[in-house]
């Protein structure tokens, strides 16, 4: 829950930045975002390579190892997903930073990702009915748990356990 906080209260900051701040420190949050959204596109593509395993079935498999064949396909269809939102968020994000109000874009692009996020929670619960997958609430307190360190050293600790 103190992580949860902690990134609601960031975004507030950086939207309130993007309202109130001067033209320079608002180009300065919009590298910044376009950076970490570009880290993150990276990170998604990497797993998507080769014979690693998808970002979303890393993040399942920490949740509940014992994942079917079907959850893996789904989990691997969820990363390509995901990964072709980013890759479209990101091309719309370098185009509208020449448009004004460009706040309105992020925006835009947090509803984007919200909806994604919320709506394959849902698509999922149904998807996959015979697992208990509880509220979406529980499902965000469950992620927010995993260290980030876990998921980005998946393949390494995955190799250790062989």
């Amino acid at each position: 829950m103190k992580r949860l906080s902690l990134t609601l209260a960031l975004m507030a900051f950086f939207v309130g930045v993007l309202l109130l701040a001067p033209a320079a420190l608002q180009v300065g949050v919009q590298a910044l975002g376009l950076g970490l959204m570009l880290l993150v596109w990276v990170l998604f593509s990497v797993s998507l390579s080769g014979a690693r395993t998808p970002m979303i079935t890393r993040y399942a498999q920490l949740i509940d190892a014992d994942l079917t064949e079907a959850e893996k396909r789904y989990t691997r269809q969820v990363t390509w997903l995901w990964w072709g939102v980013l890759s479209a968020l990101l091309a719309f994000k370098v185009w509208a930073l020449t448009l004004s109000p460009y706040w309105a874009t992020e925006l835009i692009m947090f509803a984007v990702l919200a909806g994604l996020f919320v709506g394959e929670f849902y698509w999922r619960k149904r998807r996959f009915k015979q697992r208990n997958q509880g509220s979406f609430i529980a499902f965000i307190r469950t992620l927010s748990r995993i260290p980030l360190q876990q998921v980005l050293g998946y393949e390494h600790q995955r190799k250790e356990h062989r």
